[in-house]
């Protein structure tokens, strides 16, 4: 179940988690109605449990070892009301689940889903400068690194994400004097890959960045400085001894 108050007040930590990754938008159900939806996927249940802890949902099995975190309906519309202070590529998103809040008439949200899917298919990502600024809040950086960051047995970190310009300026605001890590595109938009029924192009890139270990520490020191909300699940992540599980 949500608390309102503390949704709200973890509204930059949210906004890191979906910039770099996730699900949030509307879907169509049965055809006949449209519901705001958001949505994590992992295998690592103890950070989907931290989410459902602070912001409610559910947690779902996916297959394998594999889970998602979700909200729906009036969950959804308060954790995209929290974020639009702190959110830049999500924007269009928030705004067509603000538009759901405000009409229950179908045609209009169809419409509303096809524009808000079509700017999926070719985003609009906003610029390495504007992602640094966000990056000053050190709740921002939390959110993403929680979302898509993996530390290392070697002590580095490696983070994925589809936003370019998000992990690149990651990159700079960890920056150590001679130590930049490295950035590596995994497929980039309208590479082909194959799947089970076949090729599908891509309409999105595939990117990480490795952190050095000086650039991890840089990292660890911002992120549990902040006012951090999920204690818990970041102090396991801090434990050397600690393992995401597979």
């Amino acid at each position: 179940m949500q608390d309102t108050t503390e949704v709200m007040r973890v509204g930059a930590h949210t906004a890191g988690m979906f910039e770099i990754g996730g699900h949030l938008g509307l879907q169509v159900i049965d055809g006949d109605r449209v519901e705001p939806l958001s949505r994590i996927g992992d295998t690592n249940t103890a950070k989907l449990l931290a989410i459902q802890g602070k912001l409610g949902g559910k947690i779902h099995p996916r297959g394998g070892n594999s889970h998602s975190w979700e909200t729906r309906k009036e969950e959804t519309l308060l954790i995209a009301r929290s974020m639009e202070l702190h959110a830049l590529y999500r924007l269009p998103y928030i705004e067509a689940i603000k538009a759901w809040s405000t009409t229950d008439d179908f045609p209009i949200l169809m419409e509303i889903t096809r524009e808000l899917q079509a700017y999926n298919q070719a985003p609009e990502f906003p610029s390495i400068e504007e992602y640094i600024k966000a990056l000053r809040d050190d709740m921002f950086l939390a959110g993403c690194f929680v979302n898509r960051g993996r530390r290392l047995l070697n002590g580095r970190t490696q983070i994925n994400s589809f936003n370019k310009p998000l992990l690149k300026a990651i990159q700079i605001t960890l920056e150590v004097p001679g130590l930049l890590g490295y950035f590596e595109s995994v497929y980039e938009p309208g590479d082909i890959s194959n799947f089970a029924d076949g090729p599908y192009v891509l309409h999105k890139g595939a990117y990480r960045i490795m952190l050095g270990v000086h650039q991890t520490y840089a990292l660890l020191e911002r992120i549990q400085d902040a006012d951090y909300v999920y204690a818990d699940f970041i102090s396991r992540i801090l434990d050397k001894s600690y393992i995401p599980l597979k």
